[in-house]
């Protein structure tokens, strides 16, 4: 059973390829089972072009409804379903710059074009192609396809689904129809992105470079050839190096169902040999996200020459933004945001995921509360000072603070357990007002009079029997239990005592089965939305409809916190340790950029982050220590 995770080792020590890393000049064919960690390993971390047999589209809703028996598109679905929507068509006999022109068409005006054009035996005056349609932005409930597990951690779409920057939503999951013969121009996708491409009926012919052939494929005059079975690119005084360029050619015929993985910079072109209909993703994760960088870099440097002779304008560097972004659709402010929106999901998620873990590795070392007490009455009382709790007065009820733990942790041990170590006084930093444990009807309390740090957007939960509607019981008195903690609530839960929840409680969530309905079955992952590990069954890969009809699932579904969790919510905790490290490198780099530095003096450029660079290095940070202690 496949799930969306990498191990320790890869985590940790992975190196994503680099510009000058050499790639395997050809495409693996992967027809068989392959855990994620091999496919991160084999293909991510090598920027290798590989296409995926027809097995891992098999299931999906749009290969039965879009699909007449005879194998070409099923046109009277396709337009009683979508007919009115807007999308948009290219004219593959027509160049306007580096590409196709294009202009808005009903589906249903598009698709009677399609039929009759069939039926024409002369050479048309139109090839149109309906290409880039946000087919799911339109149409969310209905489940057209479920990517494989190795194809969610998509940060491009994950930072677009939570954007709020933006007026209007913006997506890259795409669906592209066409008569046979239509075609792509010859490019590489969006910001260097990677893209995977599955057919859905019909037949492709893919044409694609390793990174660097492309600029043996520049005319004299610095531009890129915009065919490639174009007879121009034999002339050598017009393309000097193109002959070379086209003997590292790499041919793909992609079949029916098959999906096709384009890694970073592989330039490629794409021909219909069918009627065809495909399903399309530009996305962007922690082993390419250093080459996004790096077009984005090199772009603005581009720009920047071009218009050197401007330099004395007011706020040039601000212009050279503004043009950045609409030469590549992100600028460097975009992308800082774009970064760490990344991070913030992942370093919620995981101050929840190191919270359950630490518990229930080290709670039974030192909360046993007969042999505490024992000795907190056997200190002296030149000692009894380090027992105070917060109010100043010595412990009672069973109530003691974290100051009075961490003197026993470094004086004693506990029913001959030896529990005195560095870790364990790192791990008891963590361990600050955030959840609750109840042994034997006694309540641990842990108050940190330092206690500052930001669980902004964390979301807690109390399950303990002591917890009525969110308050906690503690002294005969009750006291609030945010719900949700911004830095201002921590610095007031400095003296609130928060119960931690009681270990066998933590058992039964760690072995509980939920499921996900939009998720390929898994064994488990962590949920960057509810930072919970979530199990899965054989019964989760159902759709809506399937899981009500369905009465063995139809009871989990009311209870599960994360059937409504989008695909990249659910990336396990190794893969989100290693997507936080690589966010960390770029931050660093960006805030050494003398351009973003300068970006960074500007108060309304500064005002627009989501978080200060220095904040969110520091975030990142500490959570990498923490990773040592799990």
């Amino acid at each position: 059973m496949d799930f969306p995770e990498i191990n320790q080792q890869t985590a940790l020590l992975a190196k994503p390829w680099q510009l000058n890393d050499p790639v395997h000049k050809g495409a693996i064919y992967i027809d068989y089972h392959l855990s994620y960690d091999q496919f991160f390993q084999d293909i991510f971390l090598k920027n290798q072009l590989c296409v995926l047999g027809p097995s891992v589209t098999s299931h999906w809703a749009s290969k039965k409804d879009w699909v007449s028996e005879d194998g070409s598109p099923n046109f009277n679905f396709l337009v009683e379903n979508y007919g009115e929507t807007t999308a948009s068509v290219a004219d593959c006999n027509k160049q306007e710059f580096s590409t196709h022109p294009k202009t808005d068409m009903l589906v249903k005006n598009y698709i009677n074009y399609w039929q009759e054009q069939k039926f024409q035996e002369k050479t048309k005056e139109k090839c149109l192609y309906l290409k880039d349609w946000h087919f799911q932005r339109h149409f969310p409930l209905y489940n057209a396809y479920i990517p494989p597990s190795f194809l969610c951690s998509d940060w491009m779409n994950e930072f677009w689904d939570v954007r709020k920057d933006m007026n209007t939503k913006d997506d890259y999951r795409f669906v592209y129809m066409g008569p046979k013969h239509s075609w792509t121009p010859f490019h590489v996708d969006v910001l260097h992105s990677y893209s995977w491409s599955a057919n859905i009926c019909g037949q492709k012919k893919w044409i694609l470079f390793p990174p660097g052939c492309e600029t043996k494929l520049l005319d004299k005059h610095k531009q890129m050839a915009f065919d490639i079975r174009s007879d121009e690119l034999k002339d050598s005084k017009l393309f000097p190096e193109a002959l070379m360029a086209l003997e590292e050619a790499i041919t793909v015929f992609q079949n029916p169902g098959e999906i096709i993985f384009i890694p970073s910079g592989w330039y490629h072109q794409v021909i219909n040999l069918d009627d065809t209909i495909s399903i399309n993703h530009n996305w962007i994760n922690g082993c390419n996200c250093h080459l996004v960088w790096i077009y984005i870099r090199d772009r603005l440097n581009a720009i920047q020459k071009e218009i050197s002779d401007c330099k004395d304008m007011k706020n040039w560097n601000d212009h050279c933004q503004v043009i950045l972004k609409a030469d590549s659709g992100m600028n460097y402010i975009d992308f800082y945001n774009f970064l760490a929106t990344i991070a913030n999901h992942r370093v919620r998620a995981l101050h929840s995921y190191l919270v359950n873990t630490l518990l229930q590795k080290y709670v039974q070392r030192f909360l046993l509360t007969d042999s505490v007490y024992s000795m907190i009455s056997e200190h002296s009382s030149s000692n009894r000072n380090a027992f105070k709790n917060p109010m100043g007065s010595l412990p009672s009820n069973n109530v003691i603070s974290c100051d009075v733990v961490v003197a026993l942790l470094e004086n004693t041990s506990v029913c001959d357990t030896k529990i005195v170590t560095s870790e364990t006084l790192l791990e008891l930093k963590f361990l600050h007002c955030v959840e609750c444990v109840t042994l034997d009807s006694s309540v641990i309390v842990f108050v940190d009079d330092n206690f500052n740090h930001d669980f902004s957007g964390f979301q807690t939960e109390c399950f303990s029997n002591s917890c009525d509607n969110g308050k906690v019981k503690t002294d005969d008195k009750t006291s609030d239990h945010p719900t949700s903690l911004s830095l201002e609530d921590s610095h007031k839960l400095q003296n609130t005592p928060v119960q931690l929840q009681h270990v066998k409680e933590l058992e039964q969530r760690k072995q509980s089965k939920t499921k996900c309905q939009d998720h390929l079955p898994c064994q488990e992952c962590l949920c960057l939305r509810t930072g919970t590990v979530v199990h899965y069954n054989s019964k989760s890969e159902y759709s809506n409809k399937d899981l009500i009809q369905d009465p063995s699932v139809q009871s989990s579904v009311s209870l599960c916190k994360h059937h409504h969790c989008p695909h990249w919510a659910h990336c396990g905790h190794y893969l989100a340790f290693f997507d936080i490290q690589r966010v960390l490198e770029l931050v660093r780099n960006m805030v050494d950029e003398a351009d973003f530095q300068e970006l960074l003096a500007n108060t309304s450029n500064k005002s627009s982050l989501i978080i200060p660079p220095p904040e969110l290095i520091h975030s990142i940070e500490n959570i990498l220590d923490l990773v040592k202690l799990i």
